[in-house]
């Protein structure tokens, strides 16, 4: 029901914080000490206090089983607290741990990646985590140690009465492996449906555009209705099986108790147990009763951490980027790349194939080709956000794979289609890559990548804050913040990844011109379909299903007739037809 490496996982967690466990389970056996003082008092109240008639010494017996009651409730409360507080920080500690684990990630690791069960582990799973692993520290550990104490004290007082108790056990125990089975699968399929929830929310967030424009809202909905049903079925499935599991087993212990009172009365009638004793056994049980009833209501808890660890170790396992170790040697700045021998599959089938391409320092190459030839592929390949299957890819004669990340990375200057803007200020998403720019510098690069046009503008500067997304920026103004950026962070290889294929003309316009000023003396990787960014280029590469099929200058490639004359004249060379 609890497999060992999700004990492991949380162990690894907890052993830093061993020192609050201990002092919680200390407060537990002082207030199982207490409580065991209890049938004590009560076997002298019962057979000595009450048939003497002396209603001080009632009293006083009286007094000081309330005493000892307040103080076992005490240590109980101090136990709880000291409990809560331990679930809060593994909590907090296995958010930390996820969150790292997300960074550590390959880019397309994680749009493999169900986005909605990552949300889900951020949002219900911890919540889930938070209270099930409370559950379980406050409530079950202890009960479990109460139990065992308390029914241990009851053989003291009877040891013909506890071996009754022990056959009456063996259904309770019949009844909470059953119902363990049960709430596990529900969890399960319930934590599943939410997380397929959350995954549809997200294509509801990120579609908007295109769900109202094909008018998908009634699909989209229905599909939703049906979602949310499912998941209210798994979870009222779950709260069944949750809320019969107690039902059972108290029914199951009611029975027992008959049958207890039914031997207690046999064995008083034969003289083999005394009043007192019985009544100290009674008790024992009593105080029992309450840790076993709390006992079988957590273990569906328990049962729903299984469930939750399952998917937060899905996370957790998610590959890490492939990284050496920092070396002391000297980083080349000349950005000179070649591809030699490059090979790359998606799945099982080869995509780049010997693929073999030198571009030498300060060069501007485009990359052009239908749908599916391999561009946006080829980009990806130079920062490692997709590892080859083999060959080599250098940057001044150094094998990329045996470059730290961080140096790699720190080469290459990366802009998308849609570039990603932070919920910051606009000075801050400038500064990104350069975090030590001074105001000079900043209105600098800005002028050059045309950004002080619009930065002005905006109600407070430099200091305005840019909407998650960038959604108080038109998309021409946000390639011309993802432009500057990379002019401030100052790297010898830029990539363009379709820099202007959703702008209109006259924010083309200035987009151009930003690229003209940021890849001057850049080595310069531009894949794209707008004329404007292919013909100034020193060499065009003409790309078909991952292989060189053409190469050479704007007016020679389409003198030559092949394919690049023929995307031109369709129109996938856009300005050519």
């Amino acid at each position: 029901m609890f497999p060992r490496r999700h004990f492991a996982l949380i162990w690894s967690e907890f052993r830093t914080r061993k020192a609050d466990f201990v002092w919680g389970l200390l407060a537990t056996f002082l207030s199982s000490v207490a409580g065991l003082l209890l049938p004590q008092r009560a076997q002298v109240l019962i057979g000595e206090a009450f048939p003497s008639g002396d209603v001080s010494r009632v009293a006083r017996e009286l007094g000081l089983i309330l005493f000892i009651a307040v103080l076992a409730l005490a240590f109980m409360a101090l136990r709880k607290f000291l409990m809560d507080r331990i679930s809060h920080k593994l909590a907090t500690a296995m958010r930390a741990r996820l969150f790292e684990r997300v960074l550590t990630v390959s880019p397309r690791s994680l749009q493999e990646a169900e986005g909605g069960q990552i949300l889900s582990n951020f949002s219900n799973d911890l919540q889930v985590f938070n209270d099930a692993i409370r559950q379980v520290l406050s409530v079950t550990i202890p009960s479990a140690i109460l139990m065992v104490i308390y029914l241990s004290a009851t053989v003291y007082y009877s040891w013909q009465l506890s071996l009754v108790l022990v056959l009456i056990a063996l259904p309770m125990v019949l009844v909470t492996s059953f119902y363990g089975q049960k709430m596990y699968q529900a969890s399960s399929d319930s934590q599943t449906r939410l997380a397929n929830l959350l995954d549809q929310l997200g294509e509801v967030l990120t579609g908007a555009k295109e769900i109202k424009l094909f008018e998908m809202e009634p699909r989209v909905r229905s599909r939703f209705d049906k979602l949310n049903a499912a998941s209210l079925e798994a979870h009222v499935r779950r709260e069944f099986h949750g809320t019969m599991h107690p039902f059972v087993l108290s029914l199951t212990v009611a029975l027992g108790i008959s049958v207890l009172i039914l031997a207690a009365t046999w064995l008083l009638a034969r003289g083999s147990v005394e009043v007192g004793a019985i009544t100290a056994f009674v008790v024992c049980l009593g105080l029992a009763y309450a840790p076993l009833q709390e006992f079988a209501n957590s273990i569906s808890r328990v049962v729903q951490l299984s469930t939750i660890m399952d998917r937060i170790e899905t996370v957790l396992t998610l590959p890490p980027e492939r990284d050496v170790e920092p070396s002391p040697a000297s980083i080349p700045r000349k950005g000179g790349l070649r591809f030699d021998k490059v090979r790359f599959a998606y799945g099982s089938g080869a995509f780049f194939e010997d693929f073999t391409l030198e571009i030498a320092p300060g060069e501007r190459v485009a990359v052009v080709g239908p749908s599916g030839a391999g561009k946006s592929t080829l980009l990806e390949m130079i920062p490692r956000f997709l590892n080859i299957d083999g060959g080599r890819i250098e940057i001044d004669g150094n094998d990329i794979a045996a470059m730290p990340l961080r140096d790699l990375r720190g080469q290459i200057g990366l802009v998308l289609q849609q570039p990603f803007l932070f919920r910051a200020s606009l000075r801050d998403n400038l500064i990104v890559g350069a975090q030590g720019a001074t105001d000079a510098r900043i209105r600098e690069v800005a002028a050059m990548a045309r950004v002080d046009q619009f930065a002005e503008e905006l109600p407070q500067g430099y200091d305005t804050l840019i909407d998650p997304g960038g959604t108080n920026l038109s998309v021409g103004q946000r390639q011309r913040i993802a432009i500057a950026r990379v002019l401030l962070k100052d790297p010898p290889i830029l990539l363009l990844d379709e820099p202007t294929s959703a702008l209109d003309s006259e924010s083309e316009r200035l987009v151009t011109d930003a690229i003209q000023q940021v890849s001057h003396a850049r080595t310069t990787i531009i894949v794209a379909h707008r004329l404007s960014t292919v013909r100034d280029v020193d060499r065009i590469v003409v790309l078909d299903r991952g292989r060189i099929v053409e190469m050479g200058t704007h007016d020679a490639l389409v003198s030559q007739g092949g394919l690049f004359a023929d995307l031109a004249r369709s129109g996938e060379i856009l300005g050519t037809a």
